[in-house]
């Protein structure tokens, strides 16, 4: 093979490699988890969710550990580096542990 064939060859096969990595990395299904605990006198808190991606609604479920009084929790306000969990109730002097995890 010539050399300058041999030149083209690598010109065109390297970025297909480079693309062919990064697209697979893509799915691959990233997961993270945590827990977090929602004070007496408040009803949210700010996590550091450490995902590779804005998550969106869906992309992590929540669930109660212990309540106190807070009945429901959701999630809201994702943006690269963290989510906002929030309860309906000031949880009292029990506080509220909630688990999360994300999965891609």
């Amino acid at each position: 093979m010539s050399s300058s064939l041999a030149s083209i060859l690598k010109d065109i096969i390297e970025p297909l490699v480079k693309r062919i990595r990064a697209l697979e990395a893509l799915e691959r299904p990233y997961i993270a988890q945590g827990t977090a605990t929602i004070l007496n006198g408040t009803t949210s808190i700010v996590v550091t969710h450490g995902l590779p991606y804005t998550p969106v609604a869906g992309d992590v479920a929540i669930w109660f550990c212990k309540t106190g009084n807070a009945a429901t929790c959701y999630i809201d306000t994702y943006t690269a580096t963290q989510m906002t969990i929030h309860t309906n109730a000031d949880p009292g002097a029990a506080t509220a542990i909630i688990g999360w995890k994300a999965i891609r």
